[in-house]
This record gives structure tokens, C-alpha cells and sequence, in this order.
């Protein structure tokens, strides 16, 4: 039976940027993302109205594409998990759990969903474009819950309260919200953005994942929206308008990666200019030191990044002056210690926060305030760590030396392949929507191998997002390709 809902399935595109919406289950002690029950209904549906047809486009894309690795690297996970659960390094329910929340309902769910529905029921072209103008809306509307809560307007700070009250139905279950009590929603007197995102570091992060997208869609040569009106407002507009929303999450550490990223992408290019740019940047940086010898830094944006840089001579200084960070890189190194102790197989699929609360009792670095308030709570609730989540070394941690080697090869592979298809196209002087989405993709990869170094989780869907986008283009080149030679 063919499926007649089109529209319907545009709605786990939109619900992708609300992931702090949440609805509370009456009777129980949980609560359920509603970005993941639409997924959860489209995927029934797929699956109600046309099984065969989807199941058979996701294994001709697994099969023909590097996603086949990570679908190795999914399985041995598995297996590595209820082998530690065996020996008790994991208790068995939390396997089980694990296996079914991460794997299955975590990351499974959203491969079923994009690969089962883009270029079968909405052209690859068309999801990108509806993807871009929606994130476009999601960017203006950062700027209006800003202002909404500069001038402490109560009808907008209400509305975005109600879509993003993952926090809000917490403090209501429990009564300790763990994220305001860690968490810093005003920077130097100003409001820190966190949009729809339950705080302002997780926006920043989204923002700088897709970046490079930005970027290629709005130096596109090509048409990305048949209204002229509307192509051109968001060309000229999306670059300034991710900026402006990257620094009101007062965010440093995303700001300095957006930045270093910047250079990454675009080296060539700022070389290639830099003799036309050397008396122009001369002139601005005497006149930036005229300006900061007069100015107080210390109430600024700027203050952060300067006092790290500034004023550290022990950690404890570091924890004092960017308690943020610190917290991190305690987390990081903790989270090396266990993988130290368990190379080979790590201590199982979502087992690190169980294992984090005693070796944090024998840290190597001294503990920051957040972190004992994370340890407070989990003694108070008998409940598993809230680790930081760097993806690296969690991902060593939980699963070892051997199933980290496999992931990482999975990325080169998908990393080599856009790589290849990028290449194909400059060298052939391709002027298409795919040169630049391939071009803005390879970029978002870069973004993301950036965050395995700080700030990444393992089910995290824009990580996957941009996984899958990439497949499905190698998949496309591949098949044309083939296409031409039979032709020939």
C-alpha cells in the first residue's frame, strides 16, 4: 500500500529542532521527547504502509555506502555489551536497556526514518531546502526569545517555556533540577540564548555542526528556492543571522571553534587574500588596541577567554575563572582513567556513569562545584553519574581500544568518500545544488570530528543527520554513475 501522508512526514524535520519538548507520562516517573514520538509514528506508518519498499532502500543504501561499518560497529557493540553483563562488569538489565533505548530506540530510529523516507517520499533536493528554511525560521526566532528575555517579555519567554520544558517537567518529578543548579542562564547581565535547546551550549553546538552548510548555501552560485524573494533573504541573511545567535549563547569554547572551523574551511581562500588584507588588518588591530586599552573587559563577552588565557596559574585558578571548562576536562580525564583500566572491551553501552562516581573519588584533578553538585545528586537519588559527555574518550570508556579503531574507520571511510565526490565536482567545473550540499557536508563532518575532541554524545541525531545525508548523496553518485557507464 502506497503511503499517502507526504506531509505527515515532514514533521520529524521540524520536530528535530525542538528537542527540549516534552510531555510528561501520567502515572509514571518519565517523560518522552515529542521530537521522539513523531519519529516513533512516522516509522509505524513506513513501516504499516510500505515495509518492503523502505526496508528494501535502506539496505541497498547500507550495502553500497560506508554506513555499512557503522552498522558493524552498532553489532559488536551489542555484543561487547551483553558480553561484559555476563561477567558482571554491566548488570544485565542495564544492558538490555541500554541495547534497546540507545541502539534501537536512539540511534536505529532515526537511520529507519531519513533513510526509509528521503528519495522515496521527499526528494533528497526538497528535504535539504525544507531543512534549510526551517533552520532559517529556527535562527529568527532565536533572536525573538532573546529580546523576549532581555525585556523579561512574559507572553514570548512563555511560549518558548512550553517548547522546551524538558527542565521544567524534571524539577516538577523530582523536585532537584540537576541543569539550573549546574547550568549559567546569564552572561555579564545578559540573557545566554538556549532557543528550543535545553541550554544555551547545546544550540551553540547545532549551530556550529551545520556551519559549513550555512556557509556553501549562501555563497551558492546556484538557485535554492524557485521565489527570488526568498532565495535571496536567506542567502544574504543565514550567515549573519547563525553568528549573531552563536555569540548570544555567550558560549567561548563554541565560539572559538566556530571561528577555528572558519579557517579550516576556508585557508585557501584567506591566504590566497591576505596581501590585499595586510595594511586594511594592521589598520584595525591599532585601532582595536587604541579601543581595548581605554575599555573595562572585565563586564565583557571577551572576559572568559581572556581570563583563561590571562589569569591561570594552578587548575584550582581554572576552575574559579572558567568552571565550565573545567568541569569538562575533569570529566575527560576521569572518563580516561576508566578506559586505562578497561582498554580492550571499555565497561559496557551506557555503563560509564556507574563506573564515574567512584573513580571521581580518586580523580586526578580536583573536583569542581558542578561536578560535586552532579555526585550530590546522584547519592541523593541512588541514580548513575551525569557525566560531561565528551564522545571520545566516552566512547573509549564504554567500549575500548578494538570498537573505537571500527568507528573511526567508518568515519575516514564516509569522511574519504565526500571527499572524493567533492573533488569530482570541482574538477569538473559542476555549478549544482549537490557540489555545494556535498561541500557543506564535508564541512559538517569536519564540525563534528572537531566535537569528538569535546562536546559530542553517541545517540546524538545531528551527528547522525549528517551521516545519513552524506550516505545517501554517495549512494545517488554511485548509482549515476553506474547509470552513465551502462550508457556507455
Amino acid at each position: 500500500m502506497k503511503l499517502n501522508l507526504k506531509n505527515f512526514l515532514y514533521l520529524p524535520i521540524i520536530s528535530f529542532f525542538f528537542p527540549a519538548f516534552a510531555v510528561a507520562i501520567p502515572g509514571l516517573s518519565v517523560s518522552l521527547k515529542v521530537q521522539f514520538i513523531i519519529l516513533c509514528i512516522c516509522c509505524f506508518l513506513l513501516l504499516l504502509t510500505s515495509a518492503r519498499i523502505t526496508i528494501n532502500k535502506i539496505f541497498s543504501i547500507i550495502n553500497n555506502t560506508p554506513l555499512k561499518t557503522l552498522f558493524i560497529t552498532l553489532f559488536i557493540i551489542i555484543i561487547n555489551t551483553l558480553f561484559l553483563s555476563l561477567f558482571g562488569v554491566e548488570r544485565f538489565s542495564l544492558a538490555i536497556s541500554s541495547i534497546i533505548m540507545q541502539i534501537f530506540l536512539g540511534i536505529g530510529i532515526i537511520l529507519f526514518y531519513y533513510l526509509g523516507v528521503i528519495d522515496n517520499y521527499i526528494s533528497y533536493r526538497r528535504y535539504l531546502k525544507f531543512f534549510i528554511l526551517t533552520f532559517y525560521v529556527i535562527l529568527v526566532i532565536g533572536l525573538i526569545a532573546w529580546f523576549g528575555m532581555l525585556f523579561n517579555v512574559e507572553i514570548i519567554n512563555n511560549i518558548f517555556d512550553f517548547f522546551a520544558n524538558a527542565r521544567i517537567i524534571n524539577l516538577s518529578r523530582t523536585g532537584y533540577d540537576l541543569f539550573r543548579q549546574t547550568s549559567n542562564y546569564y552572561a555579564f547581565g545578559l540573557p545566554r540564548l538556549d532557543n528550543l535547546y535545553e541550554e544555551p551550549g547545546w544550540y551553540a553546538r547545532l549551530i556550529v555542526i551545520f556551519l559549513p552548510l550555512i556557509y556553501s548555501i549562501s555563497f551558492s552560485k546556484t538557485k535554492i528556492y524557485s521565489n527570488k524573494v526568498l532565495n535571496v533573504m536567506i542567502k544574504k541573511t543565514i550567515v549573519p543571522l547563525a553568528w549573531i545567535n552563536l555569540i548570544l549563547t555567550f558560549s567561548p569554547i563554541f565560539l572559538i571553534l566556530a571561528i577555528a572551523l572558519t579557517i579550516i574551511l576556508y585557508i585557501n581562500k584567506i591566504v590566497r587574500y591576505l596581501k590585499y588584507l595586510v595594511f586594511p588588518t594592521l589598520g584595525v588591530l591599532i585601532i582595536l588596541c587604541i579601543v581595548i586599552s581605554n575599555v573595562d573587559l572585565s563586564d565583557t563577552y571577551l572576559s572568559r577567554i581572556i581570563n583563561v588565557l590571562t589569569k591561570i596559574k594552578t587548575f584550582e585558578d581554572f576552575i574559579l575563572v572558567e568552571g565550565s571548562l573545567a568541569t569538562r576536562i575533569v570529566s575527560y580525564v576521569n572518563s580516561c582513567c576508566i578506559f586505562k583500566d578497561h582498554i580492550l572491551t571499555g565497561v559496557g553501552l551506557g555503563n560509564i556513569g556507574n563506573f564515574m562516581i567512584n573513580q571521581l573519588e580518586s580523580s586526578p584533578l580536583p573536583l569542581t562545584p558542578e561536578i560535586q553538585t552532579k555526585l550530590n545528586f546522584s547519592y541523593a537519588y541512588n541514580v548513575p553519574y551525569s557525566t560531561n559527555i565528551g564522545f571520545i574518550y566516552n566512547f573509549l570508556a564504554e567500549h575500548g581500544i578494538i570498537i573505537t579503531t571500527i568507528w573511526m574507520v567508518f568515519v575516514y571511510k564516509l569522511y574519504f568518500s565526500i571527499n572524493m565526490i567533492c573533488k569530482y565536482f570541482i574538477r569538473n567545473h559542476f555549478s549544482s545544488f549537490e557540489k555545494d550540499i556535498s561541500i557543506g557536508l564535508k564541512g559538517c563532518l569536519i564540525s563534528i570530528i572537531i566535537l569528538f575532541l569535546y562536546e559530542n554524545y553517541f545517540t546524538m541525531p545531528e551527528m547522525y543527520l549528517v551521516f545519513i545525508l552524506i550516505s545517501i548523496l554517495i549512494y545517488k553518485f554511485k548509482k549515476n554513475n553506474k547509470q552513465k557507464e551502462n550508457k556507455i
